[in-house]
């Protein structure tokens, strides 16, 4: 047996390779193929260009009809996984434990998809959705950061984390109700304007619920005077459809205190 079979082999006994969410053993991945989550189908024919949901109405401009009723402060939202059972454990798995592997990981499976999902790519600007001081603390860097520099290799475009800040959640976010997760995460960031005004933005996060975080962060942004906000993250859960009205009447009240000489109906 030659020395570097043996070498391997006493690797790994000493260092085993398991998959972080059932510990099937594996070669190299941190994730074997049954926690993996399916990706979205993105040809797909009726997803919505805008929100990127399946929908049988779909109109000539590729839009459904939920997007025209509420429509979105994103130009377009993409994501990966539906938010199913095996998504929620990877996506916990990547709040709550200190794994710099799997983040890395799924950034790396995230950029390699990235290039598929969007009709129109041509951003300036990849920005991270920020993690409060404590979930940095707790964790020990940021897993959308992660996420942000490997999708600033795809697009070759630049990616920073100083031009939207956290400032704070006034509770922990998810102890909250759908409700008051709507409430808390108001005023919780700030978007530095020599950073992104006039920018096309691509918006990082991992994964949209209600839709709060997400919404509010490219409010922040567009009223620091970004051209647009399109969103990129993980996975959706089936609770963001229930809270559309909610989100969109928020956009309403943002937009009139932006320009409140302006008709939102005109």
């Amino acid at each position: 047996m030659r020395f570097g079979q043996i070498f391997l082999d006493i690797a790994d006994l000493m260092f085993p390779n398991f998959c972080l969410l059932c510990q099937r053993k594996l070669a190299k991945s941190p994730l074997c193929y049954r926690c993996l989550p399916l990706t979205v189908k993105t040809e797909d024919l009726n997803l919505c260009n805008s929100c990127f949901t399946k929908s049988d109405t779909i109109d000539h401009w590729g839009v459904c009809k939920h997007c025209k009723t509420y429509p979105l402060i994103f130009s377009q939202m993409r994501y990966l996984w539906e938010y199913n059972d095996h998504a929620q454990k990877v996506i916990t798995y990547l709040k709550y434990k200190p794994s710099l592997r799997l983040s890395k990981y799924i950034a790396n499976y995230l950029s390699q998809k990235a290039e598929t999902l969007f009709s129109n790519n041509e951003f300036d600007l990849i920005i991270p959705v920020p993690a409060s001081r404590i979930g940095i603390k707790e964790r020990g860097f940021s897993h959308t950061a992660i996420m942000a520099k490997a999708l600033s290799k795809t697009f070759l475009v630049e990616t920073t984390t100083k031009a939207l800040i956290h400032k704070g959640y006034k509770n922990f976010q998810a102890s909250l109700t759908t409700e008051e997760r709507l409430d808390n995460v108001k005023g919780a960031f700030y978007a530095n304007t020599d950073k992104v005004k006039d920018k096309k933005i691509l918006l990082i996060d991992d994964v949209v619920t209600t839709g709060a975080t997400s919404t509010n962060a490219a409010i922040e942004l567009i009223n620091a005077g970004a051209d647009s906000v399109s969103l990129l993250f993980l996975a959706r859960s089936e609770t963001w459809h229930t809270m559309r009205a909610r989100l969109n009447s928020s956009l309403i009240i943002a937009k009139e205190s932006l320009y409140p000489s302006n008709s939102l109906t005109s």
